[in-house]
């Protein structure tokens, strides 16, 4: 039986250091900018997994095609083939019986690491913050199940304090959506008629962004909303100033004049306009689907050309009801209310 030449086994022997350095390091230092955040105690598990799914697969991959490409240089045809067959060998049992088990350990040890990790994340704790979540085409509404506190993604964020678990009581109105936001944990389906349960421990301060995962509309992609986690003595102040409703908007007084261009340009980045939009002023919105916003309040032409813009009234008229005044457009119709659309415009205003 033929053996591995002495360049050879020093090529194994340097993969097999290569795999157990790799292994000593499950999340890398360089993985927290990534996509797989560690935000919360529940995102943070799911990314030491997917680090160390993605480390092991490395480590076969280079072993695999250090071996191909070895055995491609060093055994390649130097010269004619020989007249004599030569002998022919029937095989290494116990090489095989390695590349057998090997990877079947390897599988039924990932398998083993996300039962644990699934089973650790969905242990709902007795104590928390309870908050009720219900999607509906196309917004989120947030119930703050101990105090009754309402929040719409429309109008504000979900607050929600760090270092404390918050327990999300997750259903739907009218069609399946999905509510999710990437650097907190995964993604937990709303459906009508069912009530999923999830949990965040969130370690940092900060907003985070979050999506409906789940096809539910033509207004699917304005479904966004905001989390603004905050220190529990913070929080705790918010949630006494939303009971005793010091901290809500005070009501339009009249006309467009009467918008509030903050709030509009809230709403502008809650609504997911931003997806399509380049919108100055407003923080993530680059979008390049749809023309940019800039200087839009001094244009006599709307919607392509199509829509005269002699004032204020003529942009709420459009964003509320694009269709109705150019049925073509693919801009979708985002429900807003008077109010809503009102302060919108008020932000649009301010850029001339």
């Amino acid at each position: 039986m033929p053996r591995l030449s002495s360049g050879a086994r020093r090529m194994v022997t340097a993969l097999g250091v290569l795999a157990s350095l790799s292994l000593l390091t499950v999340q890398p230092a360089f993985a927290e900018p990534w996509f797989m955040g560690t935000d919360s105690v529940e995102a943070g598990q799911l990314s030491q997994l997917w680090w160390l799914t993605l480390i092991l697969s490395a480590v076969v991959f280079v072993m695999v095609e250090g071996l191909l490409i070895y055995s491609s240089i060093r055994f390649r045809r130097r010269t004619s083939l020989p007249s004599v067959e030569p002998p022919q060998i029937h095989g290494n049992t116990r090489l095989e019986v390695m590349w057998a088990i090997v990877p079947a350990v390897i599988l039924i040890s990932l398998f083993g690491l996300s039962v644990r990790t699934l089973s650790a994340m969905s242990v709902i704790p007795e104590d928390g913050e309870r908050i009720r979540v219900e999607g509906a085409q196309f917004s989120w509404n947030f119930t703050y199940q101990d105090s009754g506190v309402q929040v719409s993604s429309t109008n504000g964020a979900l607050v929600i304090p760090t270092e404390r678990p918050v327990i999300f009581e997750i259903t739907a109105r009218d069609v399946i959506h999905s509510f999710w936001v990437p650097d907190l944990g995964g993604k937990t389906d709303a459906i009508p008629g069912k009530l999923n349960r999830m949990t965040w421990t969130v370690l940092k301060p900060g907003m985070y962004r979050g999506v409906c995962a789940e096809l539910c509309g033509s207004g699917h992609a304005g479904m966004l909303f905001s989390v603004d986690a905050r220190p529990l003595a913070e929080y705790q102040a918010w949630l006494e100033q939303q009971k005793s409703g010091a901290g809500a908007a005070p009501p339009a007084a009249g006309g467009v004049a009467a918008g509030d261009s903050s709030a509009g340009r809230a709403l502008i980045a809650s609504k997911g306009c931003g997806g399509c939009h380049n919108v100055p002023g407003v923080q993530g919105a680059n979008g390049a689907v749809g023309p940019s916003l800039a200087g839009v309040a001094g244009r006599t032409k709307i919607a392509g050309g199509a829509v005269n813009n002699t004032g204020p009234d003529d942009l709420k008229k459009w964003i509320m009801d694009p269709k109705a005044l150019k049925a073509s457009t693919a801009m979708p119709t985002l429900g807003l209310t008077d109010a809503e659309a009102t302060s919108i415009v008020a932000y649009l205003e301010t850029l001339k």
